[in-house]
């Protein structure tokens, strides 16, 4: 009986009472620094392209069956200021920036899991294939399949 007192006391000592604040600090610190700048780089540079396009700007008011559509067109036409094309790592980046933008924003759905979005995610994943199939740089297990499939 004295050891569950004993365990139960040093389990007591473990746990510790938290305010609201304690609990957003420790959320803000587990944000990088780097991650915020690339959702706001990338939220820019879908900005200027819906600009460029005569289309809305906010992102998060798009309904997912326009959005889709939407980035169809954004993810087939983006590319480098100079004019070349995003390496694939670099497109994963930003849709995940452009999700965790909508995420932030209050949005329930997600444009790189959920189902609504299989067109755009397709016409991405053809231009990540692509510029796979230009540059030559065949890494990873996927690039690999393409790299044999292309030589064979």
């Amino acid at each position: 009986m004295a050891t569950s007192l004993v365990s139960r006391a040093k389990m007591a000592s473990r746990l510790k009472k938290v305010t609201d604040e304690e609990v957003t600090e420790l959320k803000e610190a587990a944000e990088n620094s780097n991650m915020r700048k690339s959702t706001i780089n990338w939220v820019r540079v879908f900005d200027k392209w819906c600009d460029e396009n005569s289309l809305k700007k906010n992102l998060e008011m798009i309904l997912p069956e326009q959005l889709d559509k939407v980035l169809e067109w954004f993810y087939a036409s983006v590319c480098k200021q100079d004019g070349t094309d995003y390496q694939p790592g670099s497109l994963k980046v930003m849709q995940a920036a452009l999700d965790r933008h909508l995420k932030e924003k209050g949005c329930s759905f997600s444009i790189i899991k959920d189902t609504e979005f299989i067109n755009s995610q397709k016409v991405l994943e053809g231009k990540a294939s692509a510029r796979i199939l230009v540059s030559g740089h065949f890494r990873g297990r996927r690039c690999h399949f393409i790299h044999q499939f292309m030589t064979n």
